[in-house]
């Protein structure tokens, strides 16, 4: 991890380390190891298991905006058939 890092992130900082699109677990893992601040991943199709990658030191994962476009698209799929 370098020091741009570092310089974003003050010693007082508590917030997440995000790191949405991530999916190989060896980079997941070298970067929950490098960061001090809970690592989040955004989860989706590649994505590893959650049991795996609490496993390699991921503290929270994020569905993004998946799910609500999922819904919408089912949503829309129901109005047109009952609309026909």
């Amino acid at each position: 991890m370098d020091d741009r890092y570092h310089s974003h992130c003050p010693s007082d900082c508590n917030s997440a380390c995000r790191a949405p699109g991530l999916v190989d677990i060896g980079l997941i893992a070298r970067l929950a190891e490098a960061v001090r601040l809970p690592l989040n991943i955004m989860v989706g199709d590649t994505t590893p298991p959650v049991h795996v990658l609490a496993e390699h030191g991921v503290a929270r994962v994020s569905h993004g905006p998946r799910p609500y476009l999922l819904a919408m698209q089912a949503l829309e799929a129901a109005a047109r058939t009952s609309a026909a």
